[in-house]
């Protein structure tokens, strides 16, 4: 499986668990999670690829800049739209090319703006893994929430994990 398909691999499974969930589960805030739920967590993972995309052309990505857009955080539809919207550009299988990653590592000052070199495909694995941290929590706050979701033991668990978990399991000799 290449870089593109393993993106594509975990943005559907986030889409697939999105549309088993219910308003509710989707919506609901926890203190456990400070006041944050699903929503703003799939807000989040989406956001991310959305700066990603939308910032490629200048050759700096910033994510920082993402919009923080409300109806992503209420609508699981609006979420698995832009799910899909994403799938989408990934498919056309974009050329990696040279970037700027830029951020701010100071909570006090937008001064403290620093570059470093990345490109395409280095932050499309950063996307993976970010993607794939956040999809963990969303795991814990489904289950928390609505117990009876059934989820795939491999939602929200990285894919080295998931190796590592198959080395230990005792090989059954024929």
């Amino acid at each position: 499986m290449n870089l593109i398909e393993s993106n594509l691999q975990v943005l559907q499974d986030l889409k697939f668990f999105l549309q088993e969930i219910d308003y509710r589960t989707y919506t609901e805030k926890s203190e456990l999670f400070f006041n944050a739920g699903i929503g703003q967590h799939c807000r989040h993972i989406i956001e991310f690829y959305q700066c990603l995309i939308e910032q490629l052309n200048s050759g700096t990505i910033c994510y920082d800049k993402r919009q923080r857009q409300m109806l992503l955080e209420e609508s699981s539809l609006a979420a698995t739209d832009a799910l899909t919207a994403i799938m989408n550009w990934l498919e056309e299988e974009p050329d990696d090319q040279k970037l700027q990653l830029s951020f701010c590592h100071s909570k006090d000052a937008e001064s403290a703006i620093s570059f470093i070199d990345s490109s395409l495909y280095r932050e499309l694995a950063f996307n993976i893994e970010h993607a794939i941290h956040h999809m963990a929590i969303i795991k814990i706050a489904a289950k928390i929430l609505s117990p009876e979701i059934e989820i795939s033991a491999h939602f929200g668990v990285a894919p080295s994990t998931i190796r590592h978990y198959r080395q230990q399991e005792p090989s059954v000799a024929g």
